[in-house]
């Protein structure tokens, strides 16, 4: 009998692509569950196979035909990239007993003679009540119900893709062989393959040496992190645990010469910890392998809470909200005249209706290009513009679902309007997003706010120059003072001093009002001259740096290759930047 074809189309039209995802992404999560939970260092990749790479399996190989029971058995296919070649056993021993396995590992054997990328691949059941949630069509397909495991070292992760891509589809297909005939340029490719082997033995090695190096010196926790290469928590050793493997160096070469895959063996039992720390890791080491009593009392109050991963049902829950930007300023002052006014407000609504005609001129093409009246309603989006030149009054308010986080929904209104001859601008951004997603948000401010800047200064209470302010008198020290005092006054004040022992100012000023200026006053005084910056907070409040404290600022990592003088002042000016930022969106206590 005849082999039956199956196109593109028709596995598209029978592939549940849909339930195959919610399939995927459950599997993902129970591999991962297990991961964290045994400390191991991963990356995890997976797909739901295409419709058109299934479509050329099934005819390039001997799939599909009706006499014969073979079946594609990774329409799903995972893919976990290990950082260190020892944990290939552990991490096959964590599958094995996650799920139920169909048919043994393939592996390919390293020879004396051959060099050859480490392979493990596995194939395991899909889970019945994941089965369940799959159209019964997908099954009528020539594919099995399992999912595919391959796991890689992170050496090798490159190599396979080179591999499958430059040498196997080739080889498979001897019409466009790339190596035939060039069997020096294969010869070399074996070689860099070698180079790559040698690497992943040498980095398990190197750490082992350093292992020992830390037990010879009774660096206990150090010969733990670099003897297991686990994830754990910075919570340090108890010292009088450390005290003793201080005086019972036999003791702590038991600890050493545990068996990893036993250990993560030990791990992953249903009564082990959720957080994996330098004392719970000895607590399970001791109980499964070592049975040493005085480590046992020592680390008795150490507790191994149950792990239970929370069930949730599923439920509709409102979102939050959370203020990303809102400004509040005018755009003209007492001395403005009534012409220059009506020309700020027309250049204001041109750039912000540009903003909003631009961002969703795929939604709405039926946008007028001119500033008019317009509503616009789409599912999930809206468009909402009022404009009336004669009062100088305009208003956009718009919204959006995000297209990168889930259930987001972000809303922006700005209103400008003519109050007794003060042109009042108004910005507030905000998002409603699901509690997962809703930590992910901070600080957002739309564009058409810095183009406005750019055309025109900003006042609250006094006007917002794009120039740094320097003080250079008491005339205008006492002016800033008032400012400072203001009860009308808006936004923060950030003023910068002079630093007498270096002969300059402690921070970029300058780059700072560059940043933070739309929002934020700033002034550089030189009449002050000890190094300390002041942020004069709306509410009253007031935050002080001395020259100390910006000297000792840091960044929490190694960001760039600083200056000297880089080291401290890129860090401290971010803080402010953030603080600012914080005050803006409400999130400043």
């Amino acid at each position: 009998m005849g082999k039956q074809e199956y196109t593109p189309e028709m596995i598209e039209a029978m592939k549940d692509d849909v339930n195959l995802g919610m399939a995927l992404e459950e599997i993902k999560a129970n591999i991962e569950e297990q991961l964290k939970k045994c400390g191991l260092y991963y990356r995890l990749f997976s797909r739901v196979k295409g419709s058109r790479s299934l479509a050329q399996k099934i005819a390039g190989g001997n799939y599909g035909f009706a006499e014969n029971q073979r079946r594609v058995q990774d329409l799903i296919g995972v893919r976990i990239v290990l950082y260190y070649s020892d944990d290939l056993s552990p991490c096959r021993n964590i599958l094995e007993k996650t799920f139920a396995q169909n048919g043994s590992w393939s592996v390919n054997e390293r020879t004396v003679n051959q060099f050859q990328a480490t392979k493990i691949n596995g194939v395991f059941e899909i889970p019945q009540r994941l089965l369940e949630l799959v159209r019964e069509d997908t099954w009528k397909l020539p594919v099995d119900a399992t999912f595919e495991v391959q796991i890689r070292t992170v050496l090798f992760e490159g190599w396979h893709e080179i591999e499958h891509d430059m040498r196997y589809k080739d080889v498979k297909n001897n019409r466009r062989n790339l190596w035939k005939g060039n069997q020096e340029l294969a010869r070399t490719m074996n070689s860099i393959l070698a180079s790559l082997e040698l690497c992943d033995w040498s980095l398990s090695s190197l750490f082992e040496n350093l292992a020992r190096k830390h037990l010879e010196k009774k660096n206990w926790e150090l010969m733990l992190r670099s003897r297991y290469r686990l994830r754990m928590e910075e919570a340090p050793m108890k010292p009088e645990l450390a005290a003793y493997l201080d005086e019972n160096e036999d003791v702590a070469r038991l600890f050493f010469n545990c068996d990893k895959v036993k250990m993560v063996n030990a791990l992953m039992d249903e009564n082990v910890h959720t957080r994996l720390t330098f004392d719970v890791l000895m607590k399970v080491l001791n109980d499964t392998y070592v049975h040493d009593a005085q480590v046992a009392r020592i680390l008795a109050d150490t507790r191994l809470v149950v792990y239970e991963p929370v069930k949730r049902k599923k439920m509709f829950r409102p979102l939050e909200n959370r203020t990303t930007f809102q400004l509040d300023v005018a755009l003209n002052g007492p001395e403005t005249s009534p012409e220059e006014t009506r020309q700020l407000f027309e250049t204001a609504a041109r750039i912000i209706y540009s903003w909003g005609r631009y961002k969703y001129r795929a939604i709405f093409p039926e946008a007028p290009e001119g500033i008019e009246d317009f509503r616009g309603r789409r599912p999930g989006y809206e468009l909402h513009v009022e404009y009336d030149e004669d009062s100088n009054c305009f208003l956009l308010d718009c919204s959006r679902i995000d297209s990168k986080m889930p259930g987001t929904l972000w809303f922006t209104e700005s209103r400008i309007e003519n109050k007794n001859g003060r042109l009042l601008f108004f910005v507030i951004n905000t998002s409603s997003a699901p509690e997962t997603e809703v930590a992910k948000i901070s600080f957002r401010k739309p564009k058409f706010v810095d183009r406005i800047r750019e055309q025109m200064e900003f006042y609250d209470v006094v006007r917002m120059p794009s120039q740094l302010t320097v003080i250079e008198t008491e005339e205008e020290r006492k002016r800033l003072e008032n400012l400072i005092v203001h009860p009308a006054r808006c936004l923060p004040v950030i003023l910068v001093n002079w630093d007498v022992q270096s002969g300059r100012f402690m921070i970029h000023a300058d780059k700072l009002l560059n940043t933070v200026g739309a929002f934020c006053h700033v002034y550089a005084d030189r009449t002050r001259q000890n190094g300390a910056v002041g942020v004069y907070w709306p509410d009253g409040r007031e935050s002080h740096f001395s020259r100390e404290d910006i000297l000792n600022s840091r960044f929490e990592y190694n960001r760039k290759v600083f200056t000297a003088e880089q080291i401290y002042e890129l860090p401290f000016r971010h803080k402010l930047v953030d603080m600012v930022r914080a005050c803006n969106n409400g999130r400043l206590k």
